[in-house]
């Protein structure tokens, strides 16, 4: 099941209106799909209903002139178990939709508050992609008025930075925001100054904080819909440029540099926040020996620390319980030259929040895959939402980490986990290790420690070979459960280990295009199948879908 997806609008159970009936035109255009043609009286009437059928993936557009503004409704019905969308369009394109129905109801609906006068389409698709041919009902019910008695403001939240916290150089301000009819723009600003626009989602804006003054500003955002209604929010920063490098750090995010010359240092910066409990510095440098340096409020040198690493060749360091502030992080040749690749990563306790989260989880093995693929995965769930991110390498106790982020999971938070390692089975259950040393876990064990994150919306990929008993054990709700291979066949990755899953980088490719978890999964598993010219990369990619939400998209 796809469950209940909202962008650009939401359901309206309830419409009290007082409304007065304008002249509309509905006229039908040709369909998508080639084996069928209708023509359509023209009706003119404030509400009129077709009929007409599709097949899996098929879409028939129907075209309605004359619209002046005002809000209008679409209702789809059909007769069967099958699951079929419908879309309110300004073009015969359904995926450049103002507003869809985008749920397994039966009937489906959606409704766009209209408030430029012209010419509009609706379209019916059937989203299941097993389905024969099925007939449907359309009906489109028009309400005249300038707003279309749409008086909800939108809801609007600053995700990043968060509130309190300490910045510094070149900062991105991201914002998400949702409506019942739809969201027109977001804008932004800090302090007094100019108000800027973006109508995208996920709506974002660079500040550089060079610009502005050390010490506490005000960041404020206004989310507007086409009627007019704003929501607002706002937080509060610390801006603190004090410290000579624009060489910022994002926790658990690898930046590379290149140091010429024995002796060359290279100054990096990151702010920790108070409560971090440690601060682990990753340094490689292949053949080279380089050396780490840490120091608090100010720059490190080679005599003046807080913390150094300084063995042969790369370097991995862990701070326990840094000071809040800023941290100065510095690479230095000791001997040799060359690129380098530098992760710091900040564990921090979260802060119970009221509002729900989306919370990520990534166990992988280092000798399956590698850190840019995380990294890659990684930016595709953050622009999707998620703002917290667990990364658990090279597990050695996989149920203590599981019981980790199960502290931070609130009954309202959305939890997506990504497992990428190697696999068997036993004849019973499928299991997967992440470590070389082995961490293994079984199907049932999985099932038994995910029954116990205490929310309804759990969902996962594994990508390891054998692995059809993890969504075998997951046939009940609340979980969308989905296997890159059945439980006798091998799942492989691209080019020698480690490397990047097949069927995970068709999958977050797509969900990085802007289709869902259930879609990206299909497709992914087309690419593997159209992909084989041989059994070397034949998979068997199984699919669990008892989730009454639709991850991504």
């Amino acid at each position: 099941m796809k469950g209940k997806k909202i962008r650009l609008a939401l359901v309206i159970s309830t419409l009290i209106l007082v409304s007065v009936i304008s002249t509309i035109t509905i006229r039908s255009v040709s369909a998508t799909k080639t084996n069928a043609s209708r023509a359509f009286s023209l009706a003119t009437q404030n509400t009129d209903t077709f009929t007409g059928s599709v097949a899996r993936y098929e879409v028939d557009y129907f075209e309605i002139a004359n619209v002046e503004p005002g809000l209008m409704e679409l209702s789809v019905s059909w007769g069967n178990s099958y699951d079929i969308d419908c879309y309110i369009c300004e073009t015969a394109d359904y995926t450049n939709y103002l507003a869809r129905g985008y749920t397994t109801s039966n009937p489906e609906t959606c409704s766009y508050n209209i408030q430029t006068a012209g010419t509009y389409y609706i379209a019916v698709r059937m989203y299941t992609w097993y389905a024969s041919s099925t007939s449907y009902t359309a009906t489109v019910t028009y309400y005249s008025g300038s707003s279309g008695g749409d008086t909800i403001a939108p809801s609007v939240s600053i995700t990043d930075p968060v509130n309190g916290a300490t910045v510094s150089g070149s900062i991105s301000i991201t914002a998400t925001a949702s409506d019942n009819v739809g969201v027109d723009y977001v804008q932004c600003k800090v302090d007094s100054g100019t108000w800027v626009q973006d109508s995208t989602s996920p709506y974002s804006w660079s500040l550089d904080t060079t610009a502005i003054s050390d010490g506490s500003h005000i960041i404020y955002v206004e989310a507007y819909d086409a009627a007019g209604n704003v929501g607002t929010d706002s937080i509060t920063i610390n801006v603190d440029n004090s410290g000579g490098t624009n060489n910022q750090l994002t926790s658990g995010q690898t930046v590379t540099g290149n140091l010429a010359a024995q002796y060359d240092t290279e100054m990096w910066y990151i702010i920790v926040n108070e409560g971090a409990t440690s601060m682990r510095t990753v340094l490689t440098c292949g053949s080279a020996d380089f050396d780490v340096y840490g120091r608090l409020g100010a720059e490190p040198t080679t005599t003046t620390y807080d913390w150094r690493g300084y063995t042969s060749g790369g370097e991995d360091v862990t701070f326990n319980n840094p000071e809040a502030g800023t941290w100065y992080i510095m690479v230095r040749s000791y001997s040799g030259t060359g690129d380098y690749q530098l992760t710091v990563t900040v564990e921090e306790p979260l802060q119970p929040n009221p509002d729900p989260e989306k919370i990520a989880v990534f166990f992988w093995a280092s000798d399956a895959g590698a850190q840019w693929i995380i990294d890659e995965y990684w930016g595709v769930l953050q622009n999707e939402g998620y703002s917290i991110i667990f990364n658990f390498e090279d597990t050695s106790d996989f149920a203590a980490d599981f019981a980790t982020v199960d502290n931070y999971v609130g009954s309202e938070d959305t939890v997506f986990f990504y497992l990428f390692g190697h696999g068997n089975n036993d004849g019973t259950d499928s299991y997967t290790a992440f470590a070389p040393s082995s961490s293994i876990v079984y199907s049932s064990q999985f099932r038994t420690l995910m029954d116990g994150i205490d929310t309804v919306r759990k969902a996962f990929l594994i990508e390891s070979c054998h692995s059809g008993g993890f969504p075998e054990d997951f046939q009940a709700a609340p979980y969308l459960a989905m296997s890159t291979s059945d439980q006798t066949h091998n799942a492989y990755a691209v080019g020698t280990l480690p490397n990047e899953g097949i069927f995970s980088n068709a999958f977050f490719n797509h969900v990085a295009d802007g289709y869902n978890a259930v879609e990206s999964f299909y497709y992914a598993r087309q690419v593997v199948f159209d992909g084989a010219t041989s059994d070397t990369y034949m998979q068997y990619p199984l699919i669990s879908d008892y989730s009454d939400y639709v991850w991504f998209a």
